[in-house]
């Protein structure tokens, strides 16, 4: 009998134990299901708001059209529709109407374009390859040459012209001035000026006549034309390069000698 009721006592102390453990559950679980209403409230609360909110910008955008004269049937203040997440991906082939950056923006691949306006600095750090071209402005190239006004060159330190060996020559004018590879230059007429080209009067009875010229150098070549008769030569007698030369008559005449000179430089001397 003592055994039996030994049994007994612990057959009621585990089932004790038992219930104790399984009112434990029920205290947990009552707690998880008071936070899990407790976070369903909470999200009830936040989609109301949401739900306040997108009223509210529907009845801005409704009031927004309405003030510039249009009707819009998407957006309502009881029924506000919004567009699926689906549509607003771009596929492969989207392209853009119309882009405005207002800030920065970096291309790391290709960029094509039809058109495209720069308002204020283009830089090209690399090969830039132009079909037909329009310079608006003035056009400056590797710093040293400068196209101003449309008509004006400027080059530092020297302008040239047809330096490659195989260039043939330049043409001005269609053909009115041209110039060869050997450096012959053709044109329909020349105009010299005052400081190189003149006339001069050696009175009767007198052999010689100096002639201003600021242009004249010792190694100057000077041609003399009489332009009346003479009786003996006109020859070019001192030169103060400089600043002037002599022309003398070999001999005295009876009438006034009137004759033409001209100062021309050899190229070795201007280099």
């Amino acid at each position: 009998i003592n055994d039996e009721r030994l049994m007994i006592n612990d057959k009621i102390a585990t089932q004790s134990a038992q219930i104790a453990s399984l009112d434990q559950r029920q205290a947990s679980d009552s707690a998880v299901l008071a936070e899990t209403k407790q976070k369903t409230d909470s999200l009830a609360d936040a989609v109301n708001s949401t739900s306040s909110t997108l009223t509210s910008l529907s009845d801005q955008i409704q009031s927004l059209l309405d003030s510039f004269g249009g009707t819009s049937e998407a957006t309502s203040s009881s029924e506000p529709v919004l567009t699926d997440v689906g549509t607003m991906f771009a596929t492969g082939s989207a392209t853009l109407a119309d882009l405005k950056v207002t800030s920065e923006a970096t291309i790391s691949g290709n960029l094509t374009a039809y058109t495209a306006t720069i308002q204020d600095t283009f830089k090209s750090l690399g090969n830039t390859f132009l079909g037909h071209t329009t310079v608006a402005g003035d056009l400056t190239v590797d710093g040293t040459l400068s196209i101003t006004e449309g008509s004006k060159i400027n080059a530092l330190p020297i302008l040239y012209f047809q330096d490659s060996p195989l260039a043939n020559g330049v043409d001005f004018f269609n053909g009115k001035i041209t110039v060869n590879n050997s450096g012959v230059l053709a044109a329909e007429s020349l105009a010299i000026g005052p400081q190189t080209l003149g006339t001069g009067i050696i009175t009767a009875g007198q052999t010689e006549l100096t002639i201003p010229a600021i242009q004249v150098k010792t190694d100057s070549k000077i041609f003399l034309t009489a332009t009346s008769n003479i009786s003996g030569n006109l020859v070019v007698g001192t030169i103060t390069p400089g600043s002037k030369f002599k022309v003398k008559l070999t001999q005295p005449n009876l009438q006034d000698v009137t004759f033409n000179w001209w100062i021309v430089q050899s190229k070795q001397a201007l280099n």
